[in-house]
């Protein structure tokens, strides 16, 4: 049995999820646009490889890292992997 998604924010150092969905209601389709080009898509797996103060994380996401502010981190919902 899957767990339900939480969101980036709730993930702590070193935890593997892979992202489920942006949640579009939290962010511009510009950021979600953009997320996409990245490669923060749906189905990508990322790795919380650090926390930074105010709730942010630095995840990583194939061979790249991504610094993530308090509000995206709480956007992109994901599944534990």
């Amino acid at each position: 049995t899957s767990e339900a998604p939480t969101c980036v924010a709730q993930l702590g150092l070193n935890c593997t999820a892979r992202i489920c969905s942006v949640d579009d209601c939290a962010v511009s389709q510009s950021t979600c646009r953009r997320l996409a080009e990245l490669g923060l898509r749906a189905g990508q797996p990322i790795t919380v490889v650090q926390k930074i103060a105010g709730g942010g994380r630095i995840v990583k996401a194939s061979s790249a890292r991504y610094a993530l502010d308090k509000h995206l981190a709480n956007a992109i919902q994901v599944q534990l992997a």
